[in-house]
This record gives structure tokens, sequence and C-alpha cells, in this order.
């Protein structure tokens, strides 16, 4: 992303971890640190850690989905801005965030897939910044960070209609004085969709309690309190009653995010669930059934820095067997995004314009960008939706990857944070 905006004042960045987070920040509000790349990224890192000094708070190592930076929505030329209209819920819509939060013009958007018309959905108010999201089919869940000077807490914002309306489920506690107020790590849906996961920070500090919350009563429940400030969470089911995580320090120099947790909450019992302390994480993504996790690695340097080369493993969670997908990877100015295929098991990763599927011991290649890719939002059998470009510019696409066509949707600048793509 090119040209970053600072942080609130007394306000640090959100650790990424599964979900996406905002790379961007306005002036005066936090947004979450783009994951660490060579080339173009490294370029936001060094500014971020700028950033974070402003702030007055130091910077959190970003791992988490480990989201990469989102370029911000312009309207390609000719495109049509259209208001909202009631209609009936379509599986693929792209739901995110653009618009400069400084001068009050942000906003949530959402293109039907496919499309370069937009709707603007929810109106921002000046300086406040959207911090992080995650979406399940067609419910999105925001975190809304005020600058510290406004005297609000943050809040959680809730759609259930693919980002066409949203109301406030969760209130924070403001910040007072120098303290920073209340702060989310993480925020997830679980694996059925049915409640949502926030891990808080307390205004006070010290240990991090994770909440289930309710969307549709706003009721919420502790589910554990962690000895560590930061709780950066993976996945977790109700039905199984387990939660997979990373744990370390917040408003701090970083973590290395390679010892990754599980919780069994019928008992209250914390184990590790893999571990590799040669490697720093860079992305972890567990099947959906939570049998199986991909472990994106990259080479453990000094700081707050990971580049490559990249190893991609996948690790049977009972057996602990692991199976390398590919190793030493140099080449990019992104490290590779991966994940599953949606509704499948299926593994999919990037090598600079290059989409793969991981199948039956071998990979092919699904599609072929005319840039690199910097971002994967969605990918099914038959759809993807990416962020592709360089150093300068960037766009959202998605792709048909049975005719292999490409359609923009739209381009993007600093100011987009993209959330997701909305399906059923």
């Amino acid at each position: 992303m090119e040209p970053q905006n600072t942080p609130p004042q007394n306000q640090p960045p959100l650790q990424p971890t599964g979900p996406s987070f905002n790379p961007i920040a306005s002036s005066e509000t936090p947004g979450l640190p783009p994951k660490n790349r060579p080339g173009r990224k490294k370029l936001v890192l060094g500014i971020l850690l700028c950033i974070i000094v402003l702030g007055g708070a130091a910077g959190t190592w970003f791992a988490m989905n480990r989201d990469k930076p989102q370029p911000a929505a312009q309207p390609a030329n000719n495109q049509t801005v259209q208001e909202p209209a009631e209609r009936q819920l379509v599986p693929s819509t792209l739901v995110y965030a653009a618009g400069d939060v400084s001068k009050g013009e942000a906003g949530f958007r959402i293109n039907q897939l496919g499309s370069d018309i937009y709707a603007v959905t929810h109106k921002l108010a000046k300086d406040v910044t959207p911090y992080g999201a995650t979406v399940y089919k067609n419910q999105v869940a925001v975190i809304a960070v005020p600058h510290a000077a406004n005297k609000e807490g943050l809040s959680v914002l809730y759609s259930k209609d693919s980002g066409k309306t949203y109301q406030s489920i969760f209130t924070g506690t403001p910040a007072k004085g120098a303290a920073l107020g209340d702060q989310i790590t993480s925020i997830d849906f679980s694996d059925d969709g049915t409640k949502l996961l926030i891990a808080l920070l307390p205004e006070a500090g010290g240990k991090n309690t994770v909440k289930e919350l309710d969307p549709a009563t706003k009721v919420t429940k502790d589910l554990f309190t962690a000895s560590e400030s930061g709780v950066f969470v993976e996945a977790y089911s109700p039905a199984k009653k387990e939660i997979y995580y990373y744990a370390g320090c917040y408003n701090c120099d970083g973590n290395p995010f390679n010892k990754l947790l599980k919780r069994d909450l019928a008992t209250n019992k914390e184990t590790t669930a893999y571990e590799d302390r040669a490697h720093t994480g860079l992305k972890t993504v567990l099947s959906h059934d939570l049998s199986r996790v991909l472990l994106l690695k990259g080479s453990e340097q000094t700081g707050i820095e990971s580049g490559p080369p990249y190893d991609l493993v996948e690790v049977d969670l009972k057996s602990k067997a692991s199976t390398a997908l590919f190793s030493n990877y140099k080449a990019g100015l992104d490290y590779p995004e991966v994940g599953y295929l949606e509704g499948s098991d299926t593994v999919y990763y990037t090598k600079g314009k290059d989409l793969y599927q991981y199948k039956s011991g071998s990979a092919t290649v699904l599609f072929t960008s005319t840039q690199e890719l910097q971002d994967v939002h969605f990918v099914n059998e038959s759809t993807a939706v990416v962020t592709s470009g360089d150093q300068k510019t960037s766009m959202v696409s998605s792709v048909d990857l049975k005719t292999k066509k490409s359609t923009r949707m739209l381009d993007a600048d600093g100011n987009t944070f993209v959330f997701g793509v909305s399906w059923q």
C-alpha cells in the first residue's frame, strides 16, 4: 500500500492473526500493521514503525491474516456510484472500507461480485477507523476505533446482510488520561458462524480475556483469561469446545508466532498444538474440521522482521505428521498467501503472479495474474477474488477460474481495507 497514515495517539496497532485487519490508520486512528514482506511491504513496515512511535506505544508484530495492507478504493474511469437499495442476499459480495478517515470521508462499501459499481452502506464519523474485520457467509463484523481525543471507546459493528446495514453490538471502555482504553487484539467468527470471538485487553492492561459474543442478543460470555496481554485467535469451535490461538505480548516489539496453542474449554486446559522455534510464523490457517493446519514460515531474523526464504507445511494435529508443500521460496515482492478453498479442505497458495491449488500431492495453477498477487480474499472451485498490483498501484478483481477471465472491481489506494467476501 502506498501512502500510510498514522495511528491515533495512545492506540497501538492490532496484531494480525486470522481474519482481516486494517493496515491503514488515519492520522488520528489506529490500523493493523501489514504483514511483513520484502520489497513493497518493507516500505510499509518502516512507515508503520514510525507511526507506532507517534502513537506513544511500541508497535506489535504483524503476522495475523496476517492480512496484507489493502489499498483503498478509487472508482475506475466512468465508474458510477449508486446508493444502497434493498435487495435479496447475493452470495458473493465484496465488503470493504474506503475514503480518508481524517477528512470524514470514510465509509463501508459493497460491490456485487464482478461489478465495479459500489454502494456506500455505512458512513464513519471523522477520525473513526475500521481496525479489524471478519466475514462468515452473510455476516460481517468490524472493529471501529475512534481517536483517543474523541473520548469514546471502540465498538464492534455487525451486519447480518452482507454489509448492507450495520449495528453496534459491543462497546469498549474509552481511553482516560495516559491509559489506552480497551483494545481488541483479535476478532473472529466461530467455525459455525453462530458466535463472534473477541480477545479483549482491558483499559487496565495486563491479562487478556477471550469473550464469546452472540451477535443476535449482544450477550457476552467470558471463555478464559490468559496471563499474556496478547491473544490472537486462529479458530474456534463451540461444538468441539476448542480454541486455537497464539499468545504473547501486546503493545510491544513483536511475537514470533511459532507456538500454536489449543484450549479445551470443557476442562480449561491449555496444550501446545504445534511448535517450531526455528522459524517465525507468518500465516496460520486451520482446516474447516480443525484436524489440520497450514503454516507459512519465514526465516528467523532479528527483531520483528521475518523474510525469505519461505516454507509452507501442512500438519496433521492428531498425528503431528507434517507435509512440505513448498520450501525455500525467495521470489516475489510479497510472501505467499495460503489457505483452504471455501467449502473444501483443498489447499491454495500464491507465488508471484500464480494462484495454485495443491491436491493429491501435486500443485496446479488455477490462475495467472498480469501483476503480482498481493492478497486472496476468497477462493473456491470456480471463483477467486484477489488483490494484485505493484509498488505503485493495486486493484481488486474477481476471477472466473473456469474461463480464466478477470474482472476489475475497484482500483485501490492507501485507504482501502477489504473485510472479505460474503458467501452462502
